[in-house]
């Protein structure tokens, strides 16, 4: 027995499952990390069949990283594939804290399937597990990698939640399904493989989504986030260039709506190049709890919160934390926008603070 085998990875071409686990049995080895990354075939994407090796072969395993790859998507629109990646958010995936994730590359007209361990963070001395009614139980912006800005944000709330987290180690987590789309063209081609995942995003409860659509024209990417009704979470690597005249009509009212069960609270806008850009996201997730703006240093800053405030302020959106990502983020700057703020009275209570390169503004 290989009692000190704790870390495995592979690299695999033209494996089937049932050797893989075979090759496990005789192992006995207390795996705690496995890493996998596959090449050929869908023989691994059965839930069923992981959640029964790992039961009876890897019993110690912790973090369980998986990546597939494939150019042949003829089997991706039937029922069977959609009901294989609704497994995923089984108790047995939540319970290990693993989520599933489903890649479409239009440039390349590839897929790629893969399973990922939550991302926690460390507040003090426990982990911070949150309440499954809390804004950021299914972190993943880029910002809470920073453990002083996740103290800041929930300064109030960390007594609480350790309490609660102490008291039920077996705190209930909902499920992640994320989708990830990447394209940096588009045209007429791109547009009939989009259209081939349509009965995908309706039969498939993703409730993340991670796209680089700067290619991509906005009516596409309105029409697929309506498809995704079970989204909280948005990250926008790179945006199409808005004009204004597509967001407001004549009469000033927007001219594009989103269903009224739309569900996204958590809003990531990873460069930043117009205010239309806001806009647009601001009116597109009208839910939204929670808006992370990665700005150039030119911009006007002030102009900026203005802008999001108010529109926060006149379409009742409850906007709660508002992090502004920005080189060379100071201690002035946070002047600026406290007597802004104040001045033309745009808040009542919140806390603003600079820590690293973020501008973190908190409104009670």
């Amino acid at each position: 027995m290989l009692y000190d085998l704790k870390h495995i990875s592979f690299d695999m071409y033209e494996a089937w499952f049932d050797d893989f686990v075979i090759f496990m049995s005789k192992l006995f080895a207390p795996v705690h990390v496995l890493r996998i990354k596959y090449h050929t075939g869908s023989d691994y994407l059965d839930p069923n069949d992981w959640e029964q090796l790992i039961k009876i072969r890897i019993p110690y395993l912790l973090t369980f990283d998986y990546e597939y790859h494939d150019k042949d998507i003829t089997d991706y629109a039937d029922d069977d594939f959609h009901t294989k990646i609704n497994r995923f958010t089984s108790q047995f995936w939540i319970k290990h804290q693993w989520f599933f994730e489903f890649g479409i590359n239009i440039d390349e007209e590839s897929l790629h399937c893969s399973i990922h361990p939550y991302r926690y963070i460390r507040l003090e001395s426990f982990l911070l597990i949150y309440p499954k009614n809390f804004l950021f139980r299914n972190i993943w912006l880029d910002i809470y990698k920073h453990s002083e800005i996740a103290k800041y944000f929930n300064k109030n709330l960390s007594d609480n939640i350790h309490q609660e987290h102490t008291n039920n180690s077996s705190l209930a987590l909902l499920p992640i399904i994320q989708l990830c789309i990447n394209s940096s063209s588009f045209d007429e081609q791109d547009q009939l493989f989009m259209n081939k995942f349509k009965s995908t995003f309706l039969s498939v409860p993703f409730t993340r989504l991670k796209i680089s659509c700067e290619a991509i024209p906005i009516g596409m990417f309105v029409r697929i986030i309506h498809l995704l009704s079970n989204l909280d979470s948005l990250k926008v690597s790179s945006l199409s260039c808005i004009e204004s005249d597509w967001l407001v009509k004549s009469d000033g009212e927007t001219s594009f709506s989103t269903s009224i069960n739309s569900k996204i609270t958590n809003v990531n806008l990873d460069e930043m190049i117009n205010m239309e850009q806001v806009h647009f996201l601001l009116h597109l997730c009208p839910c939204i709890q929670y808006f992370q703006v990665n700005i150039s240093k030119h911009m006007n800053l002030k102009m900026l919160v203005r802008f999001i405030l108010i529109q926060a302020s006149t379409y009742n959106f409850d906007l709660r934390f508002l992090c502004l990502s920005i080189q060379n983020a100071n201690e002035d700057m946070v002047r600026k926008l406290q007597k802004l703020i104040d001045t033309e009275k745009l808040l009542s209570n919140y806390m603003i603070k600079c820590i690293g390169n973020h501008i973190l503004l908190k409104s009670d």
